[in-house]
């Protein structure tokens, strides 16, 4: 019997997340998108509620954020990004 799509993208996934370490998005986490937040709204930066949710649980595990989406990013003091796209 063939595989659904579904079934597919479930174990591919499964596959590519099976060596990486998931962290939970915990009460530190938490508090960091709080000040993150506040911090970007008093600044009169603010970026996009998932961009501060990723940058704050990063900034929560002192953690380097991989990307390749730097421009919003670059304003969260303190956060260490590297690009993941090398130079062409």
């Amino acid at each position: 019997m063939a595989q659904s799509g579904s079934t597919r993208n479930h174990q591919a996934l499964e596959m590519f997340l099976a060596p990486l370490m998931i962290l939970p998005f915990d009460e530190p986490a938490v508090w960091a998108y709080g000040d993150l937040r506040a911090n970007l709204e008093r600044r009169g930066t603010p970026i996009g509620s998932l961009d501060t949710m990723i940058a704050a649980h990063a900034l929560s595990q002192q953690a380097t954020l991989i990307t390749n989406y730097l421009h919003e990013l670059s304003q969260v003091t303190g956060l260490h990004v590297e690009h993941w796209v090398p130079a062409a």
